[in-house]
């Protein structure tokens, strides 16, 4: 069977460790596109809270509040009514298109926020504990930013001096190519025609950064007037926490902004995650030290060899034993320790994506997307190794992929900033760690070891009754066969040594002198051993009650096999009475079959019976 590493479920098959890859990778992606769409509320309400009608003439450039210009973009003048070339033109220009951008986007925003449903369909089983629920409050909220989002585009649209925002960008269009003729006219290169356009944008980028410097400092002159040594001391602090934050430690961090704080919070089950690299970092120490030893080994047996050619020769199969488990070992070393640090890698990424954001960087999210995409690729060759390792086919395991993610992973960790933690093998976690898995490995050796003992003293119950058995029969005048006299006197003797055994176990010594012991009697007193208490013995046992529980299957099935024969054989008697034949195919179990013949029957029938027979057949040879 399968063997699990790190408490996980064993990857059994190449299509478990297919789908394991692809359920961690969705899990990943869920993430991506959920903080996403959390980027795009961010955005979406610090653009609500923001007044674009305050900026350079949307109330009019020159303090006009009349009828026709108040509250309107541009003072309500559309492009055309500016001189070309001109100043007021290009500043109207700019103005426009901000307010354009400024409502395009948010409406692109609004309608992937109505998409929120659709793109997080399936998928809030992977985020959220209580996915019901998150759902539930994710998407009310979703739709009421969309409906702020949508209200505040009307209201912008509406302050245009345009129907549209369709005739808006044709008219900004028109005036750059004015623009651009009149550069012409004028000898200007299209160098600098083409740079216009950009320097707009330099333009209201500088300009709404120093009307926002311009805001706090003002704001901070004034709190240094009225508290001077408070303003030095909060100053002090606020560059200290600066200071902190750009070295990536956590000092009075703001935490989730306050847009985000109505929403659900994706679950990152980072203890679980942790306590799996622990327990594979403790099998990585255990592999490591037994390829060291088996490394010794196969080192020791191939001195031995040098003394002549001949006692090479002699020892060719000891070495090859030994090359193959050095071989083995390395592998199934190399993938757990892989397998470690993709773990890490899993839980460094999915702590990333699953952090709110503070802001919409669609940079990035891109890179954070390739990222998981590229980790997806990586995490689906190695699930498949792992797959290996879990089944113990390690022989199937190819260098070249072990080497192709050997250095793709550490790429990625570099890339993450996951550092290794000097003197880890020594810390109190592993160690705890290390102390949890040595008892529950005990108790499952303990565990073993008395169902060890109690099939021994199952075998021995039954040796010994069988010996009574065969000794009666002598009594009676029987000459028993060879095979008897030795059944009779293997029972004997272990009757003899069974006491001395059971003296040894139950005497108060540790358990490697236990091992010392017995490991002595079984190498040089092999007779002295009980033998319904040798591995041998215990696997032929084994191997008998998995054959018997064959059998009682088999001998069910045939049994039904009969129970339907007979049932066909009722059911043919009274075919002919036709309303009992559509009474009898309404209420007929799904085993009767009127279809199937009689010829069909028999042969399943004495399938059955030759199965039956090859099991009885294989009971008694065992």
């Amino acid at each position: 069977g399968a063997s699990s590493s790190a408490g996980a479920e064993p990857l059994a098959t190449e299509e478990d460790a297919a789908r394991d890859a692809q359920k961690r990778l969705m899990r990943l992606e869920a993430l991506t596109t959920l903080k996403d769409l959390y980027g795009v509320v961010v955005d979406c309400e610090s653009k609500l809270s923001r007044d674009y009608f305050d900026v350079g003439g949307a109330s009019g450039e020159d303090g006009v509040e009349g009828s026709d210009g108040k509250g309107m973009v541009c003072g309500g003048k559309r492009l055309d009514e500016f001189a070309v070339p001109s100043v007021e033109l290009e500043e109207a220009m700019s103005t426009l298109e901000e307010f354009v951008e400024a409502v395009t986007t948010m409406e692109t925003e609004g309608d992937l926020l109505r998409s929120a449903t659709a793109l997080l369909d399936g998928k809030w089983d992977m985020l959220f504990d209580e996915p019901d629920k998150a759902r539930a409050s994710a998407e009310e909220k979703f739709l009421d930013c969309a409906k702020r989002v949508e209200a505040r585009c009307n209201e912008m649209s509406a302050r245009l001096p345009y129907k549209s925002l369709s005739e808006a960008r044709e008219a900004l269009a028109k005036s750059k190519e004015q623009l651009a003729m009149a550069g012409e006219d004028q000898g200007e290169s299209q160098v600098g025609a083409r740079l216009r356009p950009l320097g707009r944008k330099v333009g209201r980028f500088t300009s709404r950064k120093v009307r926002s410097a311009e805001g706090v400092l003002g704001e901070g002159l004034e709190q240094l007037r009225a508290k001077p040594v408070g303003s030095i001391q909060n100053v002090a602090q606020y560059s200290k926490g600066v200071w902190a934050r750009i070295n990536g430690r956590r000092v009075d961090d703001v935490g989730i902004v306050d847009a985000l704080q109505p929403f659900p919070k994706p679950s990152v089950k980072r203890e679980a995650r942790e306590a799996r690299v622990l327990r594979l970092m403790l099998e990585v120490q255990d592999r490591d030290k037994a390829l060291s030893e088996a490394q010794k080994a196969r080192d020791a047996i191939m001195t031995q060899g040098r003394s002549s050619l001949l006692s090479r020769v002699a020892l060719g199969d000891k070495i090859r034993e030994s090359d193959e488990k050095v071989s083995t070992l390395r592998r199934v070393f190399a993938v757990r320790t892989l397998q470690m640090e993709m773990e890490r890698i899993m839980l460094a990424l999915e702590e990333e994506v699953a952090s709110p954001p503070d802001r919409l960087s669609t940079a990035e999210m891109d890179e954070m997307a390739l990222m998981v995409a590229e980790f997806g690729v990586m995490d689906a060759s190695l699930r498949r190794l792992i797959s290996f390792v879990d089944r113990k086919e390690s022989a199937l395991i190819d260098d070249e992929s072990l080497s192709k993610l050997a250095m793709e992973i550490p790429d990625m960790k570099s890339r993450l900033a996951i550092r290794d933690e000097p003197g880890g093998q020594f810390s109190w976690e592993v160690t705890k760690e290390r102390i949890v898995v040595t008892v529950e490995e005990s108790i499952a050796t303990i565990r073993e070891g008395a169902s060890f003992l109690a099939r021994g003293v199952a075998l021995l119950g039954s040796d010994i009754g069988t010996s009574l058995r065969l000794f009666s029969r002598a009594l009676l005048g029987t000459t028993l066969r060879p095979r008897e006299v030795q059944t009779l006197r293997r029972t004997f003797l272990d009757v003899f040594t069974f006491i001395p055994f059971m003296i040894i176990l139950i005497t108060p010594i540790t358990p490697v002198g236990h091992v010392l012991v017995f490991g002595f009697i079984q190498r040089y007193f092999p007779q002295l051993f009980p033998s319904q208490f040798t591995t041998r013995r215990q696997e032929l046992m084994q191997k008998y009650e998995a054959l018997k529980v064959q059998l009682a299957m088999a001998e069910q099935a045939a049994d039904e096999a009969d129970e339907s024969e007979a049932l066909r054989n009722a059911f043919t008697a009274v075919s002919t009475v036709e309303g009992l034949i559509r009474g009898a195919m309404k209420d007929a179990s799904p085993s009767i079959n009127p279809n199937s013949s009689a010829d069909e029957t028999k042969e399943r029938k004495r399938a059955e019976q030759e199965r039956m027979d090859e099991l009885r057949a294989e009971i008694n040879q065992t």
